[in-house]
């Protein structure tokens, strides 16, 4: 018997649901508990909700209480291309009539010279895998079209062998296949010397003396050849008769994606090494990084400069990060890169400072009489000390005959208007919040720190201001009270409010920001502004001592006091159970003993009655 399962088969009872009965009953001071735990929770939750409205209102009163949103500017110019302003606070409404005579370069370090090898006609020789163009050129054909000079068009496929043809090979073929009726128009290329024409060094010069037009390549095309020799786009037209055409960019120059030591370069850097820029020390390694690898990790440094290639001059340039007259400094270390790169003795084009005049400054008519003296130079193009809280951004250098530009600096009253409807708003939106709050069911119906935060702010908006003498000196003053209609809540009247501004806008913000000392301590500062003091009164409510704060510790302790009551309740239930369980248990046994020795009588009787 000792392995029967509790379920009532020998007693007949469903012994299982009589506990789950009994222990429903048990279980309700539990049920209690955890019913109490979370309506605490609830009404603290909302509660706290109300705050996050408390944050908001301080957010919009703290506004309030700024210079950059009271005393707020806007800036005009009367030509936006050339010179625009931004006005702080503190800057006067006025007018200035400015002059824009040069603005802000960087400072730039080119290499001193194309840094390839190049190609000169000596390379004529050249096999055309070895030709260094912008992609290795490939065998296959390719077309030239022309019109001859009786109009008629001709056309020439080419086809080369990258592995065996020299450019010479290349060109002589040209000549043969382009050598028809009208001879005076063949096509022919050749490596330019430089000279003649000019710019034509390290170039392929196309020339057809007369042609009419020319056009280089053809869908149909399977080498690269005029591509990779910067020729595939180049045409010679009708306008053009007699001259030349020379490839868009060098060939034969400086390789930039391969490794360093394959870069083609006239003069090979030694294979690693270090360089500086600007006092920052960098390292290169000749055979596992590029060209490009190099640039990018210039770029990266803290050098303060970017670098790049121009592949038309075949140059490296630095340009430094921030504009105006400052120094590049390049050297070499344990490396030659640099000098390499036609860096270390390189073109230098120093950055120049931005100019402005502004009449009535620093003695500028701007007549165009004025020295340089008389302007204002800045290493930017923003001009920040010319005149007191406005910053002048240059955007255009002007002519001589141009006209001096115009920027106004004027009070910008739809700035504060924005800012007060803001905080109207979240008045509004913190008085709703209390009130559905605190509403009679509600879990804080009538709670009384509630009620008095709403009376505390209600108070202070209505009064008036200490300190000022005459009106306007409150918010109804100014436009901002309740209704008659309702009393409740704030409401802005927009027209009465700019016409305060535009009267007196130093005394709209002395209403919302007056703060004064405190005639017995000095470091105090005494909140006046209506502003100011709602600011001042709602950090101390939702401070670490204020109300939020302080009532939701007050209930988390209450909650764990809740926790520790339904462990014990929660424990107790299950000895309950364990104790029942046991009782039935012992119960069916008894039962199962009392049937089995029924049975046993039963069967003695029945053995008599045969005898």
């Amino acid at each position: 018997m000792g392995g029967m399962s509790l379920g009532g088969l020998v007693s007949g009872l469903d012994t299982k649901a009589l506990i789950e009965q009994l222990m429903a009953i048990e279980q309700q001071p539990l049920n209690l508990l955890q019913q109490k735990k979370s309506a605490l929770n609830t009404k603290n939750q909302m509660f706290q909700t109300v705050n996050t409205r408390i944050l908001a209102l301080k957010g919009a009163a703290s506004e309030l209480t700024l210079d950059l949103n009271l005393k707020a500017r806007k800036t005009t110019s009367s030509d936006t291309n050339v010179v625009t302003a931004k006005a702080g606070a503190g800057a006067a409404a006025s007018s200035y009539q400015i002059r824009v005579k040069q603005l802000a370069t960087a400072t730039t370090l080119s290499s001193s010279g194309g840094v390839g090898k190049g190609l000169t006609p000596a390379d004529g020789a050249t096999l055309l895998k070895d030709v260094k163009g912008t992609a290795p050129i490939t065998s296959g054909t390719f077309t030239v079209q022309w019109k001859d000079g009786a109009d008629t068009t001709r056309t020439a496929t080419i086809t080369v062998d990258a592995n065996a043809d020299t450019l010479d090979d290349v060109f002589a073929r040209i000549g043969a296949a382009t050598n028809g009726a009208d001879a005076t128009s063949d096509v022919t290329f050749a490596i330019g010397d430089g000279v003649s024409p000019a710019g034509s060094a390290n170039k392929i010069v196309v020339s057809a003396p007369n042609a009419k037009s020319v056009i280089m390549g053809a869908g149909s095309d399977t080498s690269n050849f005029l591509s990779a020799l910067s020729l595939r786009t180049q045409t010679l037209s009708e306008g053009a008769v007699g001259r030349d055409v020379m490839s868009a960019n060098g060939v034969g120059v400086t390789q930039m994606g391969g490794p360093i030591q394959s870069a083609n370069l006239a003069t090979a850097p030694a294979a690693s090494g270090t360089f500086k820029i600007n006092g920052v020390e960098l390292s290169y390694n000749a055979a596992t990084e590029s060209l490009n690898d190099v640039i990018s990790k210039i770029n990266a440094s803290k050098a303060g400069v970017t670098a790049n290639y121009n592949a038309l001059e075949d140059k490296i340039t630095l340009t430094a990060r921030t504009t105006g007259s400052s120094a590049i400094s390049v050297e070499d270390g344990t490396g030659t890169l640099m000098a390499s790169l036609g860096l270390t003795n390189g073109s230098v084009s120093a950055g120049k400072n931005a100019m402005i005049g502004i009449i009535g400054v620093n003695g500028f008519k701007g007549d165009g009489t004025d020295p340089d003296s008389a302007y204002i130079s800045s290493s930017t193009n923003e001009f920040k000390s010319a005149i007191p809280g406005v910053i002048f951004t240059a955007l255009k250098a002007q002519a001589p005959a141009d006209s001096n530009i115009t920027i106004t600096v004027a009070a910008d009253p739809d700035a504060t208007l924005g800012k007060v409807k803001a905080f109207v708003d979240q008045y509004n939106q913190l008085v709703d919040s209390i009130a559905s709050t605190t509403a009679k069911g509600q879990p804080n119906a009538f709670d009384s720190d509630l009620r008095q935060i709403t009376d505390r702010i209600r108070t202070m908006l209505a009064r008036s201001v200490t300190g000022l003498s005459d009106s306007p000196k409150s918010l109804v003053d100014i436009g901002i009270a309740t209704s008659k209609d309702d009393r409740i809540h704030l409401s802005l009247d927009e027209t009465k409010f700019k016409k305060a501004m535009d009267e007196n806008p130093e005394r709209v913000a002395q209403i919302f920001q007056l703060t004064e000392t405190d005639p017995s301590d000095s470091k105090k500062k005494i909140d006046r502004g209506i502003a100011a003091q709602i600011k001042t009164y709602l950090t101390n409510v939702g401070s670490t001592d204020g109300v939020f704060k302080n009532r939701d510790r007050s209930v988390q302790r209450q909650l764990r006091g809740y926790d520790d009551q339904i462990a014990g309740v929660t424990k107790r239930l299950a000895s309950t159970r364990q104790a029942m369980v046991q009782q039935f248990t012992a119960m069916e046994k008894a039962v199962s003993r009392l049937k089995t020795q029924q049975s046993a009588f039963l069967s003695q009787i029945s053995s008599l009655g045969q005898g």
